[in-house]
């Protein structure tokens, strides 16, 4: 995932949701803007209604900051790494 596309990949993942589970590779992506953070509850959310589990993995230092302090790691799992 790049910066402008995370919106577009979240609601193509939200799209296709089979029941399991979602990791959005976030190596790259440098920032986010409100709009990007609404599509990643939106899709948390049909993940979840599905019986899934959605993981953000490779969350550089920025952006993790960003899902702090807006309190969105409380109901995202948001990861620095790609370990499971």
């Amino acid at each position: 995932v790049r910066n402008r596309q995370v919106r577009e990949v979240a609601a193509r993942a939200a799209d296709r949701l089979d029941g399991g589970d979602v990791r959005l590779d976030f190596a790259g992506v440098d920032f986010v803007e409100s709009r990007e953070l609404g599509a990643l509850v939106v899709l948390n959310r049909k993940v979840r209604a599905a019986g899934g589990r959605l993981a953000l993995v490779n969350v550089g230092p920025f952006v993790a900051g960003v899902f702090d302090v807006t309190r969105l790691d409380t109901i995202l799992d948001v990861r620095q790494t790609a370990g499971r």
